[in-house]
């Protein structure tokens, strides 16, 4: 079985592993939901070869540089 990773937000390749004898427990499939599986989990049925959509650490660092923002007062305050 071969999984590609791939970024949901800019679609940069993250990895890719030759998953052979792997359980879907061992790769963590088994903690999604249903609807979470469809979403984050393809499968190319002509090559077997399953996508899962992840993100990639540039995103991962974007998003907290935005939390990072949004939970700064715009209006500082005086004690």
């Amino acid at each position: 079985m071969h999984i590609v990773y791939t970024c949901s937000h800019c679609d940069a390749f993250i990895a890719e592993i030759d998953a052979t004898g792997l359980t879907e427990v061992q790769l963590g499939f088994d903690c999604l939901t249903p609807e979470e599986r469809q979403d984050i989990i393809k499968i190319n049925p002509n090559s077997g070869t399953i996508f899962v959509a992840a993100i990639c650490d540039s995103c991962i660092g974007e998003i907290e540089r935005m939390q990072e923002k949004l939970s700064v007062s715009p209006f500082p305050f005086i004690h």
